[in-house]
């Protein structure tokens, strides 16, 4: 029962009502608030930016705004408190069109980029530095969250955007597809942490109304248990409260003409953007509303990786696989498969050519012994001694390429770091990550020596058995690893395997699937096997997540 007297209390939306917000309207539609004794005032704001003013200085009650502006305001001395997460680490970058053939962070030259508020601004302006872009070869511009309207008028050429959200908004309105450079990944971050979208109230608020805060976290947490359990009855409740947010797809009758001939037929007009962002943003909703603490001074391996030079903090990642498993004994050549940013490439670098000299990479000369071979389909900046290709891993000729920079002879090791963008939805991740690591332990076994290793990055998934499995068919010895610095709330996983060699029959063919059991010879069908796990590290000690 609802009490006699309800508290009227004021929320601010961090932008106009839209998929995102609907554990919010679920709860107001269904009750929930009043139930918890509040009567809710949910408010659009003109201008995202005005948030942490308006909620710091106490003009509305509470809020929502993403991290990165939240530590912004207190910056600046607006005292805002977090009290909860509505979404966790939706994947943010640079959005544009494909076919203006954005690639990598420096393609920004020339181009008019847009941001959302002043640390947008700030973030890019850091990003094209440590890229070593001048200020003035490119140009910003405060488009605030229209950035795919801003687009679409050609008001910029890309601007800061969720990949949940205003990418999957630009495919739609476009009709062609939007890359995505994630910030986190220009960065080497790790992960998009800073723009969790967040509940906030000035501290003044909070501190003087706890039981009112904690009343509306229920409230909104048992709304969120329906977004997530029963997703397509919440999206119902929230096209009730927001009727313009409601699918217009539709066939309609139309009458054509085809060779002097009248003909009836069905069009589809209308659009359901709106139902497929809600879709793609279910992934990212924070099913416990719980913030998780970040402090980047904490985070050790993100530290270290700044302070010895590497591009990322994955290369920890690598370094710790080799302490577990000795992967680079004996081993004189390498080669890294989707290798951008370049940090595993900048780990092999400095494992092979210890007391070793550092070969010309661009006379490739057969007095220059070149170790290590960079291959991914951006460009990749040089590092000392590894010869970069930009190529496809699915090409015969990249294979080629390889062996040449090796002057015919095959790797001892080929490691991939490789992932895709995903998309949130953990099925679809799983199975393109798959179909990359299959693509990667093809062009393996053209340019792999007899009992070497190959180390990969996987996505653990119900079918991961089944995968690693197939695995075991090339190779002695399959594990299952975690290194410590791989977040412990992450899927990521890295299969290690040792002892390579091809199959009786099997021959390596680009075109064909790898592991198709269609045409090879019986001794291949093997039964599944077990595939060990193992921890790299001692987990009872340090937890990077913590």
């Amino acid at each position: 029962m609802a009490p006699n007297k309800l508290k009227k209390t004021t929320f601010l939306l961090n932008w106009y009502a839209n998929p995102y917000h609907t554990p919010i309207f679920v709860a107001k539609k269904r009750g929930f608030y009043e139930e918890e004794g509040i009567d809710l005032a949910i408010m659009e704001t003109t201008n995202p930016s005005d948030v942490t003013e308006i909620v710091g200085s106490g003009a509305a009650d509470m809020g929502l705004k993403a991290m990165i502006h939240i530590l912004a305001a207190k910056d600046r001395g607006i005292n805002i408190t977090s009290m909860g997460a509505l979404l966790d680490e939706p994947p943010t970058g640079l959005i544009f069109k494909k076919s203006l053939g954005i690639t990598k962070f420096t393609d920004i030259v020339g181009k008019r980029v847009g941001y959302i508020g002043h640390f947008g601004k700030v973030m890019i302006d850091d990003l094209a530095k440590q890229a070593g872009l001048s200020p003035d070869s490119y140009t910003t511009v405060r488009v605030g969250m229209n950035v795919t309207d801003a687009i679409l008028r050609g008001d910029i050429d890309t601007g800061i955007g969720f990949t949940n959200f205003q990418r999957l908004e630009l495919e739609e309105l476009s009709g062609e597809p939007a890359g995505m450079l994630r910030i986190d990944e220009c960065n080497g971050l790790g992960c998009c942490c800073f723009c969790s979208v967040m509940f906030v109230a000035s501290d003044n608020y909070f501190n003087k109304n706890k039981d009112t805060v904690a009343a509306f976290m229920r409230a909104t947490r048992r709304a969120m248990d329906i977004v997530i359990e029963y997703p397509e009855a919440a999206w119902e409740d929230m096209c009730i409260m927001n009727p313009r947010l409601r699918s217009t797809k539709r066939m309609v009758d139309v009458e054509v003409e085809v060779e002097g001939k009248k003909i009836k037929t069905k069009v589809e007009t209308g659009s359901n953007v709106y139902e497929k962002i809600y879709q793609r943003t279910l992934p990212y909703f924070s099913r416990t509303l719980l913030n998780v603490e970040r402090d980047w001074d904490k985070d050790i391996f993100y530290r270290r990786a700044k302070e010895v030079g590497f591009r990322a903090r994955s290369a920890f990642k690598l370094m710790q696989l080799d302490d577990q498993f000795n992967l680079f004994q004996n081993v004189e050549r390498a080669v890294d498969l989707c290798a951008a940013p370049g940090s595993w490439s900048q780990v092999l670098s400095r494992k092979l050519y210890h007391n070793r000299p550092i070969p010309n990479v661009e006379s490739n000369s057969a007095a220059e012994q070149i170790r290590v071979v960079s291959v991914d389909l951006q460009e990749m900046a040089p590092i000392p001694g590894v010869a970069l290709i930009q190529g496809d891993i699915t090409s015969t000729k990249t294979a080629e390429q390889i062996i040449s920079y090796f002057h015919g002879q095959k790797a001892e090791i080929v490691v991939c770091d490789g992932a895709p963008d995903v998309t949130g939805v953990h099925d679809i991740d799983e199975y393109v990550q798959s179909e990359l690591l299959l693509a990667a332990m093809n062009i393996t076994t053209f340019v792999l020596a007899p009992g070497g290793s190959f180390v990969a990055k996987i996505f653990r998934c119900k079918h991961y058995e089944f995968l690693a499995a197939q695995l075991n068919i090339f190779f002695d010895e399959v594990t299952c690893a975690k290194p410590q610095s791989s977040r412990a709330s992450s899927n990521e996983h890295f299969v290690v395997c040792r002892g390579f060699k091809l199959p009786p029959g099997y021959k390596p063919v680009m075109t064909s699937p790898l592991l198709s059991m269609y045409g090879q010879p019986e001794e291949m069908k093997r039964d599944p096997v077990l595939i060990s796990f193992l921890a790299c590290g001692d987990l009872s000690c340090y937890d990077e997540d913590q």
